[in-house]
């Protein structure tokens, strides 16, 4: 996969640095939001600090690689904006955050087009408990 993260990064005209190279790396091999001290965590590396992901998180956000996503928790997380469009359920309890795609968005058009609103940007995120935990 680093060739690949190199080459694409190559391809935004990025120089693949070691910093860009294993945040986007990282970012791909994960399937939720992540917030900057996670990846610091879990990237564990001494090169790392929380400035330089944030910095290149920015670089990043700025070229429509990475999307913020907002929980309202007072955390900013970020995932890649590959794929689908999707949106998220977030559980209270224990804080799993699952991907949910909505497939029918004739309700939302239909509600733009009646207010004369264009959107720029949304967030749609589901709170409450998952299975394990409403238990």
């Amino acid at each position: 996969m680093k060739t690949d993260v190199k080459q694409f990064l190559h391809n935004l005209k990025l120089k693949a640095t070691p910093a860009r190279v294993k945040i986007l790396a990282f970012l791909g091999s994960i399937e939720k939001p992540v917030s900057i001290k996670e990846i610091h965590k879990s990237i564990g590396s001494k090169l790392l600090d929380q400035a330089t992901i944030y910095r290149t998180l920015e670089i990043f956000k700025t070229l429509d690689v990475v999307v913020p996503v907002d929980f309202g928790d007072g955390k900013q997380r970020f995932e890649l904006k590959f794929g689908h469009h999707h949106h998220h359920m977030v559980c209270t309890n224990c804080e799993k955050i699952e991907d949910i795609q909505i497939n029918d968005h004739s309700w939302i058009a239909k509600i733009l087009k009646e207010k004369k609103f264009e959107v720029k940007n949304h967030s749609f995120e589901f709170f409450g408990l998952c299975n394990n935990c409403a238990k």
